[in-house]
């Protein structure tokens, strides 16, 4: 599948004083890509939420809506609008995730409405890897290329350790620990248009990590460009919400719901006066 053009929701999901991303997101096609997902996910979704509210078969609906795109789009809002999400759970996307770290793999596992299925340690061996192929952390600071260097020189030193250990006849499984956390991996994940939303959600946000926040990114691109009713807000929490909800954490690209609710009661009190 061809990839979607990756633009439009970096500029939401940065500070302006971040730099942009690069690596995944310049050459995200590369590490995150569609392998298959649910056809027409926006038709099936609305045929699921008019099945809700109808006397007629869901093939009769399927076959009324399958020519009305508009009834389409005013299903599917309606149902978002109302907070009634769980439709979305009908359409799925599988995608694949290569040369990601493990730490990031951490992380990623924790939405437990996914499917995964990931790269072992115990079958495969590490021994083919050298320091580039690791994942390095996101810095820009004054002294980069001494922070570069010494997670190289750890990268190195880890990777000789682990081969030493494989020589006297230590298993891949065991001699494995003594691998970082920055070591790539790759994965096939499964996840439902409602996860999609929460997911983006929390990991486009600027409070996440940036890996997983470039990651999610791309995700959210791809989701909206195979089901654009339904991923429509597909992005940060604020772009979903219209408020952000992180408090003293937020970045100031929408109001927080403290913000909103000092109005509110301002407003509130005035009128009473």
């Amino acid at each position: 599948m061809k990839p979607f053009e990756y633009k439009g929701i970096e500029g939401h999901c940065l500070k302006e004083s971040d730099p942009p991303f690069t690596g995944f997101e310049i050459t995200g096609a590369e590490h995150v890509t569609v392998i298959d997902h649910t056809p027409n996910p926006d038709l099936i979704v609305a045929v699921a939420a008019s099945t809700c509210y109808s006397a007629k078969k869901p093939i009769e609906l399927y076959n009324e809506l399958v020519n009305d795109p508009d009834r389409i789009k005013r299903v599917i809002k309606k149902c978002i609008k109302s907070g009634h999400t769980s439709v979305l759970e009908h359409a799925s996307i599988t995608f694949s995730l290569t040369d990601v770290s493990r730490s990031l793999l951490a992380q990623i596992t924790r939405h437990r409405l996914c499917s995964f299925s990931v790269q072992s340690q115990r079958y495969v061996s590490m021994d083919s890897k050298n320091p580039a192929d690791f994942v390095y952390p996101r810095y820009f600071g004054e002294n980069k290329e001494v922070v570069d260097k010494l997670f190289a020189r750890k990268y190195k030193e880890s990777l000789n350790d682990y081969e030493f250990a494989q020589s006297l006849g230590v298993k891949n499984e065991d001699a494995r620990y003594l691998l970082p956390e920055a070591t790539t991996t790759n994965m096939v994940m499964t996840m439902n248009l409602r996860e999609i939303l929460h997911f983006c959600g929390l990991r486009c946000c600027t409070c996440a990590q940036h890996e997983i926040r470039a990651v999610a990114s791309i995700i959210a691109r791809y989701a909206k460009g195979l089901a654009p009713i339904c991923m429509e807000n597909c992005g940060p929490k604020c772009e979903q919400l219209g408020y952000c909800n992180e408090g003293n954490r937020s970045c100031g690209l929408r109001p927080t719901l403290d913000e909103i609710l000092d109005v509110y009661n301002t407003q509130n009190a005035e009128s009473k006066e």
